[in-house]
């Protein structure tokens, strides 16, 4: 008699992920840290005095880590950035990552329901698995790119770093629209502990609490955190998530240091509808658990030669399950379910780094290896009997790669860049990747800048080895790629009060994998989709007196499908991609407030996007209309006229209720207030 498994939980995920732990253990003798050479630190610290205000972020940390992979002014990157400060989206109530990410210009969130519901994010016009996703170095993505942010909270994260346009000569597989790179926090100062309370409509309830402190040679901060909802469907709709991080740095002498981080984050999401959105099932669910690491770190060899290594790894579980509703419920297709799939990604990455003058050279070696592992069993009954299906796929694959990339100052303090990739996978084989870039000073603070680069991601494991009745794998599949351009400026004026900037761009994507079912005996997947996005983006900051700050952005995109199955698509008629909305604007007033407060109002209007109508076959093309939101936060420091230890906080999401959807037949979050209490934020 067959036993229905239950979910593992957490303490066999932990138990699985020790011996992870244990084997990348001996490669810590391996770290010969990283620290900045004296010439890199005098160069860097010239760039920030020169460098305006970039136009797409009220906070602007000095220097970016993602875009060029090491620690470099924004004025010297050739590409358009984002950086999100962890700190202040906690202040203001923002509990998820993809709330967080509403703020970036041309990213399109899209949720399929509640609280934790399946979420995923659009890029410049760029599929949903088009954005590589990582934490302190390692990537979060499934192999092959898919990343649900659905569950995705933000305790203990410093900064968000969104890097727009390919990024695969630094990061290989899956940016191929772009990178979010969150950095775990840091320890400074005397030792704090902190603590947070949050609760309101939906039921929804958030508390966490953490440590964080430093000494000359040693930082360390650790955090954990929970959040609970009953979700707006009226059955089967609780979402919980659990979530843990940490990091401790070390600095053994003036020229090597040492960084360990790690998360673990367990979640689960009941779901009552189907496809379409129709309420369909009373105990259906989801669960997502992950645990990532990270050891990085590195060491001047020579006054012009620094090292580095990084050793990366992340387990993640993901799957769901689905009981009889009664006893009663023993009839139908897929009475019963259980779908159970773990992902494992473990890599290296080792790059020295020269720079003398003018000229700063960067040489390195990646090593992955990618394993999937997918078990399925389902139980149907048509009124003959029980009918049992069950399938399992195991697969691995591993990818190496070499990079370089040189930066040179030109005349006239114009900076050029260029750099390569060549990445050399077990099963597809070689791809060659490139970019380049100039950026161009005008003016005493505004800037011309200019990029080109190509980038790939590698099918999915399903894509390429699955055999089921209606999923037939293609070993001979292609890399998907793309091929980009951007042209960009930024300028400030009144004395970098106000700041204007804007980019054009675009991008073509070859080899689209596309499903084409064909038969039980024929591969389901084809590289024979070409399509193409571009646009602009333009974006305003503007500090007023008394220390209001003023935001707008606005972003238009055209993406469409140019070629699919061999075919190519007439002019005039060019069917526009699901779900990535023509036009976007958001506009965002910060104020100060009486007993030294704070405030702010941000209003999104998101364009009309075709979607998809599942709830009839086949499947009817529709279109969203377009829809308008409005948050508001306020934040109450307990002590008058400063920040004091406590902070009293009000967030209310979706101010005016708006209706509106981002899937078909999945409504949108309705109007949502959080009041909370942190201390020490």
């Amino acid at each position: 008699m067959h036993t229905w498994h239950q979910h593992p939980g957490r303490i066999a995920l932990l138990g699985r992920t020790a011996p992870l732990l244990f084997a990348l253990t001996p490669l810590l003798a391996l770290t010969p840290l990283l620290a900045p050479t004296e010439g890199a630190a005098q160069a860097r610290s010239q760039a920030q005095a020169q460098a305006p205000l970039q136009a797409d972020t009220f906070h602007l940390p000095e220097l970016v880590v993602t875009a060029n992979g090491t620690a470099t002014p924004r004025a010297l990157l050739p590409q358009s950035v984002t950086v999100l400060d962890g700190t202040d989206l906690r202040s203001r109530g923002v509990i998820f990552l993809l709330d967080a990410l509403e703020e970036v210009p041309g990213l399109h969130v899209v949720r399929t329901g509640s609280l934790g519901a399946g979420t995923s994010v659009f890029l410049r016009g760029g599929n949903s698995n088009f954005v590589k996703v990582m934490l302190d170095g390692v990537p979060l993505n499934e192999p092959g790119g898919r990343f649900d942010f659905g569950s995705l909270t933000l305790e203990n994260i410093e900064r968000i770093e969104v890097v727009r346009g390919p990024s695969s000569v630094l990061y290989g597989s899956d940016a191929m629209a772009g990178v979010i790179h969150m950095f775990t926090r840091e320890g400074r100062g005397e030792p704090v502990l902190s603590a947070a309370l949050q609760g309101g409509s939906l039921g929804t309830f958030r508390a966490e609490a953490g440590a964080r402190g430093a000494t000359d040679r040693l930082d360390y901060t650790v955090s954990a955190g929970r959040t609970d909802s009953d979700g707006f469907y009226p059955v089967n709709n609780r979402f919980s998530a659990l979530a843990g991080s940490g990091r401790l740095a070390l600095r053994p002498d003036d020229r090597s240091d040492l960084a360990v981080a790690l998360r673990l984050q367990e979640s689960r999401y009941h779901f009552p509808t189907d496809g379409s959105g129709e309420i369909s099932d009373l105990n259906q669910f989801t669960f997502d658990d992950a645990v990532n690491l990270s050891i990085e770190g590195g060491r001047v060899l020579t006054p012009a030669l620094e090292g580095r290594l990084l050793l990366r790894a992340s387990l993640a579980e993901r799957g769901a399950e689905n009981e009889p509703d009664s006893p009663a419920d023993t009839l139908g297709f897929g009475y019963r379910s259980q779908r159970l799939g773990t992902a494992t990604r473990r890599g290296a990455d080792a790059r020295l780094t020269w720079q003398h003058a003018a000229l700063s050279a960067t040489g390195g070696v990646d090593w992955e290896v990618e394993r999937e592992r997918l078990h399925t069993r389902t139980e149907s009954n048509f009124g003959s009997g029980v009918d049992v299906s069950s399938d399992s796929f195991r697969q691995d694959r591993w990818n190496a790669a070499a990079y370089g990339q040189l930066q040179a100052d030109g005349p006239a303090g114009t900076l050029l860049s260029l750099g390569a990739r060549l990445d050399r996978n077990e099963v597809y084989g070689g791809f060659l990747t490139g970019q380049a870039g100039v950026v161009v000073p005008v003016g005493a603070a505004g800037r011309i800048r200019g990029s080109v680069g190509s980038a790939y991601k590698a099918p999915t494991f399903s894509q390429q080895f699955a055999q089921t009745p209606f999923e037939v794998g293609n070993p001979d599949l292609e890399p998907e790629e793309s091929r980009s351009w951007e042209i960009g400026w930024d300028g400030g004026f009144l004395g970098n009060r106000l700041v204007l900037g804007g980019a054009w761009f675009s991008q073509e994507f070859r080899n689209l994998i596309e499903y084409s079912f064909r038969g039980a005996e024929v591969p389901s997947y084809w590289n024979e989709t070409l399509a193409r996005s571009s646009g602009a983006e333009v974006s305003a900051r503007w500090q007023v007196a008394g220390g209001m700050r003023v935001g707008v952005d606005y972003a238009r995109v055209n993406a469409r499908l140019l070629e699919e199955g061999g075919e190519s698509v007439g002019e005039g008629s060019e069917p526009r991609l699901l779900r990535r909305p023509a036009r976007s604007v958001s506009a965002h007033v910060r104020a100060p407030l009486p007993l030294g407060g704070s405030g702010g109002l941000t209003v999104n209007q998101v364009g009309s996007r075709p979607d998809n109508d599942f709830s009839s076959w086949p499947a009817e093309r529709v279109t969203l209309p377009s829809y308008t939101t409005a948050d508001l936060d306020l934040q109450l420091p307990l002590e008058r006229g400063g920040a004091g230890p406590i902070l009293l906080t009000l967030r209310v999401e979706n101010l005016l209720d708006a209706e509106y959807q981002t899937v078909v037949g999945f409504p949108g979050k309705g109007r949502m207030v959080l009041a909370g209490v942190r201390w020490n934020p």
